[in-house]
C-alpha cells in the first residue's frame, strides 16, 4: 500500500482512535521504511481501551535528523532541530497526532503484530513487555505512574503471563538502578487485586 493510501485511510479514522493510531504507525513504519514498534500510551490504550495518550510513542533504532525531514517531506509537520515530536495534521479543525521516538528497539524483548489489511500490519510491543516497562516507570513512587501500572494490570489481568512477567522483572532488577522493580511489581499487583475485588 501506498504511502498516500496509508494517510487517506489515517485520516479516515475518528480522531482519537486506536485504529488512527494504527494507520499513522504504518504510515511511519513505511516513510521510513525501517521497523517501528508502538509503545508507551497509545499500546496501553491499544490493551485496554480506556486510556488517553497525549502522544505516539514509538520505538525504533537510528531516528534522527534525517528521518524526521523524510518525514516532514511526506506531509508531517516537522518544527526542525530541538523538537522531539514531529506532528500530523489529518483534519483542519483536529488538533495534530504528535508523534515521538522515545527509545530505540533495545529494550523491547517482545510484539505482537496486529494486521490492518493485507499486507500491512504494525508491531506492538508485548503485553509483558508493556506491564514491565509501565513498572519501571512506578518506581518513581509517584502516584500517577503507579496508578497508570495498577490499571494498566486490572483492566487486562485475565490476559497477563505472569510467568513471562516475573522473568522479565527479574532480568531488569540486575540493572542497580532498577533493583527495587521486583519490589515495585509486588506492591502494583496488591493494589491491582484490591481494586478487582
Amino acid at each position: 500500500m501506498d504511502n498516500d493510501t496509508l494517510l487517506e485511510r489515517a485520516a479516515s479514522a475518528e480522531p482519537g482512535s486506536i485504529e488512527r493510531t494504527l494507520w499513522i504507525v504504518a504510515l511511519v513504519q513505511a516513510v521510513l521504511d525501517r521497523r517501528v514498534v508502538l509503545i508507551g500510551g497509545a499500546a496501553h490504550n491499544l490493551y485496554t481501551g480506556d486510556y488517553r495518550p497525549t502522544d505516539i510513542d514509538l520505538a525504533a533504532s537510528g531516528v534522527g535528523r534525517a528521518e524526521f525531514e523524510l518525514l516532514g517531506a511526506a506531509g508531517f509537520l516537522d518544527r526542525g532541530p530541538g523538537h522531539r515530536h514531529i506532528e500530523l495534521r489529518l483534519g483542519e479543525s483536529e488538533f495534530p497526532d504528535l508523534i515521538e521516538f522515545p527509545t530505540n528497539l533495545d529494550g523491547i524483548d517482545s510484539t505482537d503484530t496486529i494486521a490492518l489489511t493485507d499486507g500491512v500490519s504494525v508491531e506492538v510491543i508485548s503485553l509483558s513487555d508493556l506491564i514491565v516497562d509501565r513498572l519501571i516507570q512506578a518506581t518513581d513512587a509517584t502516584s500517577v505512574t503507579s496508578d497508570d501500572a495498577v490499571a494498566l494490570l486490572v483492566a487486562t489481568h485475565a490476559d497477563i503471563d505472569w510467568q513471562v512477567v516475573g522473568q522479565l522483572v527479574e532480568t531488569r532488577s540486575l540493572d542497580p538502578m532498577l533493583s527495587e522493580l521486583p519490589t515495585v511489581l509486588q506492591r502494583v499487583r496488591a493494589a491491582a487485586a484490591e481494586a478487582l475485588l
